[in-house]
């Protein structure tokens, strides 16, 4: 009996830059993570120029239950890698040659091809028309791993639109090994075709970074991947209207000669930046505005709190927030 399978291995990828700046006086509280490891086993196989009634007695799927499914979603980071993890698993082969398919349905980001031992069919169409291809256009014997995808270099323009693709893959035995590829796809019956095959969608999300300010002085991240944070904090007097006015009072309290840093963030320049990254969705576990801060200001002041959100991964923050420096192995800020 021959398997086929699509199959998923975890991937670390990587990342730049998308800034979005969120200004926000008291905000109330208003994000892929990828997903991975994903696997699809079907058990039979399919024959050509042999015996039909061979595939009537292996429609039923043997799917794996053990936590498996059939998709991947990964975050397109401008700047950044992206390797769609993939690959077709063909387990359990014999003498009998078999050609390996993929229909490929769907929209690819552009600059994303598939493997070089994939050779699209020419003059032959899956369902829909979608393009089918075959793997290094020969008859296989053994065993394989192949990888579908190859890598994404994404620009570091953001992309604004989600993309999506599925491919199918199909394992059909020859009789023949004089039948070139073409001819077999194209001469082989659909139904035939479901006995041995598999299938995974592959998802690529546009990236979003954002963050609001809470009541509580605390920062989410509001965008759909990890972020840095940065923040700063003005004291000012306004009228019934929210106006700013001046005032020759004191922002501060009589003493104080300035606003201390809150616990978990560090202070360079202008900003507050937080000491760690923020995953979307998540909050702050130190507010940027402490119950300190407003003992040290004067009765009367409003506090205006605005927050800017940078993607973790990369050279983004090093890039566009020259003033500070990030170290991911403490989580602090330093000067440089």
């Amino acid at each position: 009996m021959r398997k086929i399978k699509v199959s998923k291995s975890r991937v670390a990828a990587a990342a730049l830059l998308l800034v979005v700046l969120v200004v926000g006086i008291l905000f109330p509280v208003s994000g892929s993570s990828a997903k991975y490891t994903t696997q699809v086993s079907l058990s039979g196989s399919v024959s050509y120029m042999v015996d039909t009634s061979l595939a009537d007695k292996l429609l039923a799927y043997d799917t794996d239950a053990a936590g498996q499914t059939s998709a991947e979603t990964l975050n397109l980071i401008p700047g950044t890698s992206v390797a769609p993890t993939t690959v077709v698993k063909v387990e359990g082969r014999k003498a009998i040659p078999a050609y390996l398919f993929i229909e490929v349905t769907g929209d690819l980001p552009a600059g994303l091809a598939l493997s070089a031992d994939w050779k699209e069919l020419t003059g032959v169409a899956g369902p829909a028309g979608v393009k089918v291809y075959c793997y290094q256009n020969a008859p296989l014997t053994i065993d394989v791993t192949a990888p579908v995808f190859g890598t994404l270099e994404l620009a570091e323009e953001p992309l604004t639109t989600d993309y999506s693709v599925s491919v199918t893959a199909h394992l059909i035995e020859i009789g023949n090994s004089d039948s070139t590829p073409s001819a077999v796809f194209a001469d082989t019956d659909p139904e035939l075709k479901k006995v041995s095959s598999a299938a995974v969608t592959e998802t690529f999300k546009a990236v979003e970074v954002s963050a609001v300010v809470n009541g509580d002085y605390t920062v989410t991240n509001t965008g759909n991947i990890d972020a840095l944070i940065r923040a700063t904090v003005v004291l000012n007097y306004v009228d019934e209207a929210g106006n700013i006015v001046a005032s020759d009072s004191p922002l501060l309290k009589e003493g104080v000669t300035a606003l201390s840093t809150p616990a978990g963030w560090t202070k360079v320049g202008d900003y507050l930046y937080y000491n760690g990254t923020v995953a979307p969705n998540r909050t702050t576990t130190k507010p940027v505005f402490s119950d300190a801060n407003a003992a040290e200001a004067a009765e009367g002041v409003t506090v205006t709190v605005t927050v800017e959100a940078i993607q973790a991964a990369g050279d983004a923050a090093a890039e566009k927030w020259t003033e500070a420096t990030y170290d991911p192995a403490t989580s602090n800020w330093t000067t440089p």
